[in-house]
């Protein structure tokens, strides 16, 4: 309430003063309000984002990779909870410098005594004082560990002693003081290695948040794929219904005609069944993948509430890789991958830390200095005097007031100043020697890491290079699996029609034909997913989807490019 009133009369008097001091003011003011936060205010809503609604056709959700790509970044409730990491870390850059902020003190106090007098010297009966304290104190630290401070005191009092020749009385100076350390926190790198670090941790959150990019890129690309592959799927499954179907049909007129035994139906009929039953888990499958990408790719707070059909429009077999040399894609991915550039800057970050250590192994020797000015002023006391005899007029010189104070101040007539130093030398240096050994060993500990992340990275270099050589095996055996199997199928139908072979064996191998195409599907599937795990092994996953990441400032995804072929 208190801070409602001071602001509300402080508006009344901005309002009545020129504009000029109204800027200097507002200014002022406004250091001590809550700043205006530019970071993305994440919402979410019922209603389709202006991105789906451009897509949205009658037969439903028409997808390319990069619409789910787009779609996953510029809405995904993951990515945009990520987006304030380096934000917060920015800020954290400022509060930093604050232990290089001026500071402003203003003070006073007022003391009155009175307390009855116990010798002739007190001046009175009863000895009353009124004293007044007034000072205001600019203190900085410079970022080279010294420090200067600009104090300005003026001291009031008044008695109803005889003895004050003046009263009141006012005693001023102002002292110009500094101190600079020479051996513990000395250099600019020691004093700002708290700055230093704040901005590499921003740039590790950047990093962070380019990763969390990266895997979003990853999963909306797998989950697309996984689509693709549940709908070939559903395509294989209502193929194998069909096939059952036609034979069941088949098989039920050559009943009616007496060409076929009726117990010879119940294999088609249960072949039919099954079939049935398998169409409608994968029809279920699909549901699921479908949903997990609405919850990637919309900010609803129930994304299966989004009854919209998605239909990927890209062909799982157009897939083109683009494999390097095993030695090339290390070393490129030794570059791009995110994990080594932080750990590069964990290293920094720790030879920081160890140099201020090793800093404060180091006696605390100081230099200071001050000079001053003093004044005195007041005015003469008429009622100065001993023993009952007040003293004849102008006998005491009448000092000129507060401005007499001022004026000797200013005049440097009272000066006086002093160097000196200071040496603080520890006896038992145990805690610092400590936390040096604690400093160096967490330096070790982040190279032996970036060692570490390096070998890993040159692992799953090699494995997703294999996955890839092992995923074009797979397309090309199940490729061939497949041909034979049809040509299987067309050889058992034409025994059957002969009368050389039975239905049971047809069946055999028309779900010999379904598991082979389904092999297929996954094995493409596998493929595609393969080239995408190798990119991202690689650290090239945003260039291969032409994904940009703007100013940290404005941590917002940039625009995606073109379809890849």
């Amino acid at each position: 309430m208190r801070q409602t009133i001071a602001w509300t009369v402080l508006a009344g008097w901005l309002a009545a003063t020129p504009a000029s001091a109204q800027n200097f003011v507002s200014r002022i003011v406004d250091r001590y309000q809550t700043p205006e936060v530019g970071a993305p205010i994440l919402e979410t809503t019922e209603a389709l984002s202006p991105e789906l609604i451009a897509l949205v056709r009658d037969e439903g959700l028409p997808l390319t990779v990069n619409d789910t790509i787009r779609l996953a970044l510029e809405s995904n409730l993951g990515i945009g909870i990520n987006r304030y990491a380096p934000i917060i870390a920015e800020y954290a850059i400022a509060a930093a410098y604050q232990q290089f902020d001026p500071t402003l003190t203003l003070s006073g106090t007022i003391n009155r005594r009175s307390q009855a007098a116990i010798t002739i010297l007190d001046g009175a009966d009863i000895s009353r004082n009124l004293t007044g304290n007034y000072s205001v104190t600019y203190n900085h630290n410079l970022e080279y560990g010294t420090n200067y401070s600009v104090r300005f005191s003026v001291n009031r009092n008044s008695s109803n002693s005889s003895f004050s020749t003046v009263n009141p009385s006012y005693n001023g100076s102002l002292q110009y003081s500094f101190t600079q350390p020479l051996l513990r926190g000395f250099g600019r790198d020691i004093n700002t290695s708290a700055i230093t670090i704040a901005r590499n941790n921003v740039e590790q959150s950047e990093i962070a948040f380019e990763q969390q990019v990266m895997n979003t890129i990853v999963q909306a690309t797998n989950s697309y794929w996984d689509l693709v592959g549940a709908r070939e799927g559903i395509r294989v499954q209502q193929g194998a219904l069909e096939r059952a179907q036609q034979t069941y049909e088949d098989n039920m007129r050559q009943v009616e005609i007496g060409t076929l035994a009726p117990i010879e139906v119940v294999q088609a009929e249960q072949a039919v069944a099954s079939a049935r039953e398998s169409l409608i888990v994968a029809q279920a499958s699909l549901t699921t993948l479908e949903d997990n990408i609405k919850t990637m790719i919309t900010r609803t707070p129930d994304p299966a509430l989004v009854l919209l059909r998605l239909n990927p429009v890209e062909d799982i077999r157009n897939r083109i890789d683009e494999i390097l040399p095993v030695e090339d894609a290390i070393r490129q991915a030794l570059i791009n991958r995110p994990e080594m550039r932080q750990a590069s800057l964990a290293i920094e970050n720790a030879d920081i830390n160890r140099r201020v250590a090793e800093n404060n192994l180091l006696p605390q020797l100081s230099l200071t200095g001050s000079y001053t000015q003093t004044g005195i002023g007041g005015h003469a006391n008429p009622n100065a005097g001993f023993g009952g005899f007040n003293l004849a007029p102008g006998m005491v010189p009448d000092p000129g007031g507060l401005s007499g104070a001022f004026a000797d101040i200013f005049g440097f007539d009272f000066t006086s100043y002093s160097v000196g130093f200071s040496l603080q030398i520890p006896l038992s240096n145990r805690a610092a020697q400590a936390n040096v050994a604690q400093r160096v060993v967490q330096q070790r500990q982040a190279v032996s890491q970036q060692a570490l992340t390096a070998q890993q990275i040159a692992l799953d270099v090699r494995d997703a290079n294999n996955q890839i050589g092992t995923s074009r095996a797979r397309i090309d055996a199940a490729l061939l699996s497949r041909e034979l199997a049809e040509r299987r199928l067309d050889a058992e139908n034409r025994k059957f029609e002969l009368g050389a072979s039975s239905i049971r064996f047809v069946l055999d191998e028309q779900q010999n034909l379904t598991q082979a195409e389904t092999t297929e599907i996954q094995a493409l599937v596998a493929y595609v997913k393969a080239v995408v795990a190798y990119d991202d092994a690689i650290g090239r996953t945003l260039e291969r989807n032409n994904v940009q990441i703007e100013e940290q400032n404005q941590p917002t995804i940039a625009r995606v490019g073109a379809n890849q072929e």
